[in-house]
């Protein structure tokens, strides 16, 4: 309670709200696109802007967006223009006070899309104090940049992960550990008693509020904030290494959460997308972080959890998610990276 005190006291203090830059990626979704900007233009937070990137969608998603937009939130303040951004011809199509609509007509995946943004936030834009990032399938209660940027600033943290729970109110992430998410999926199975916020290896990637110092640092280090090798999933567990490697804090706060339809961006149109990166991408950041004696123990081992896995599937009739495993798999040890050869177009 006296926490939770101290972060009303805090928001009551702040005269000058530090800036937000909200970040979402639609890729052929543009109805969970448009609610979650319905919910993300609710917020009771007066300094915040919204930047959508249409990755590469071939549904006309961004025309939907854009038409949505213009009802809701007004006319473009400026003209449509095509910026070179990182290599690609990203098209700024609509623009106004609160919301920009960026698009792409090449789908370069969630880690790359994420990069463009933010390389677009760099060359074009003013600097924000930090950037939230937010799934178009998740749907965010009214205080939610509020609580996270005031969890922020007491913890002293440079990722802040809220609850995040389902449809239902069932609980899909309060934390949960680097290691063993290298593994299999794990989370905590209680948020600690009477805490406002505790914390974790990492955050969720359904949304996370990020410092743009942090941001910033691995641009001028590594060129982009997400490995765009992974193409997409598991960009969480990557940030959750770097958090380690450079000594940031990352916490979870319960003072606000945010409503998933899990899976609802990718499963819905190709239920196999998931196992294929989740297995493949894992095995990609064991070689990349886990030093040589970790890795051998970490590629039996895992390699063995895998093809349980797949039986598990098959005798479950769903032989499309076990052969995605297996394609994962000899990718993954393969060195594959990038797009999957099976993705939707």
């Amino acid at each position: 309670m006296e926490i939770w005190q101290d972060i009303e006291k805090l928001g009551q203090e702040l005269e000058d709200w530090p800036k937000v830059a909200i970040i979402v990626l639609n890729w052929n979704g543009w109805r969970d696109t448009i609610k979650c900007l319905e919910s993300l233009c609710k917020q009771n937070y007066n300094s915040f802007e919204i930047f959508v990137l249409d990755n590469g969608s071939t549904d006309d998603s961004g025309t939907e967006i854009k038409n949505w937009l213009e009802k809701n939130i007004g006319p473009s303040i400026g003209l449509a223009t095509v910026l070179n951004v990182r290599g690609y011809a990203i098209c700024r199509e609509y623009t106004s006070k609160i919301i920009t609509l960026l698009k792409s007509t090449v789908n370069s995946g969630f880690a790359e899309g994420v990069n463009i943004v933010i390389a677009y936030l760099l060359t074009q834009h003013e600097r924000p104090s930090y950037i939230f990032l937010v799934n178009n399938d998740a749907q965010v209660e009214v205080d939610c940049l509020k609580k996270c940027v005031l969890t922020a600033q007491l913890s002293k943290a440079s990722i802040v992960s809220p609850l995040i729970i389902d449809e239902k109110g069932k609980v899909l992430f309060n934390g949960g550990s680097a290691y063993w998410e290298l593994f299999f999926k794990y989370t905590k199975k209680r948020c600690p008693s009477n805490a406002t916020y505790w914390a974790s290896d990492r955050a969720h990637g359904c949304a996370m509020l990020i410092d743009f110092e942090l941001v910033e640092r691995r641009f001028e280090e590594e060129g982009y904030l997400f490995v765009p090798q992974l193409f997409m999933y598991c960009e969480e567990i990557d940030l959750a290494f770097l958090g380690k490697r450079w000594h940031y804090k990352t916490v979870v706060t319960s003072a606000t959460v945010v409503h998933h339809k899990a899976f609802g961006s990718s499963l819905s149109r190709c239920p196999t997308l998931p196992h294929y990166y989740w297995t493949r991408n894992r095995i990609f950041l064991a070689r990349m972080y886990l030093p040589w004696y970790l890795r051998l123990v970490f590629y039996n081992v895992y390699g063995t959890l895998r093809i349980l896995r797949i039986i598990t599937r098959v005798f479950a009739r769903r032989k499309g998610q076990a052969m995605a495993i297996w394609e994962g798999l000899v990718d993954g040890y393969k060195g594959v990276t990038g797009q999957w050869r099976k993705h939707p177009r």
